[in-house]
């Protein structure tokens, strides 16, 4: 896995020469969502999880699912689902394609980062069976 390495190593230099807290916000999720990629296990965010329709402006996560849900396979559904806006729904799918040699540039609502952050680890700790802090 020398790719997770090189991610590692990266993402340490980049936390080194960054000083916003925000910015390493948003670092750390960027972080999470290539390594889930790297491993096999980041959600599915380009479409429905269930049936691979395609996703509308406005979906909701499901962390048994998987990723994101289409309006027919959210209907009936009784656990608590997170609601994705087009931006943070194409931040899921598209970081992992993100090169961090273009870090200096990259722009994300922290706020939004924030949360994608939290519901990232939800994700990873409800698929890999590990209590992960965050």
């Amino acid at each position: 896995m020398p790719v997770v390495f090189s991610l590692l190593g990266q993402t340490l230099a980049l936390i080194e020469k960054e000083c916003l807290p925000e910015r390493l916000e948003l670092l750390e999720v960027v972080f999470k969502i290539k390594l889930l990629s790297y491993t096999g296990l980041k959600p599915k965010a380009d479409a429905c999880a269930k049936c691979s329709s395609p996703i509308e402006d406005i979906c909701f996560f499901d962390l048994e699912s998987g990723g994101v849900l289409c309006s027919k396979c959210l209907s009936g559904r009784e656990r608590p689902l997170t609601r994705l806006d087009a931006e943070e729904r194409l931040f899921i799918d598209l970081i992992d394609r993100f090169r961090l040699t273009q870090w200096s540039e990259f722009r994300f609502p922290s706020r939004k980062a924030r949360m994608i952050t939290q519901l990232i680890t939800r994700f990873a700790s409800f698929h890999t069976h590990l209590g992960l802090p965050g």
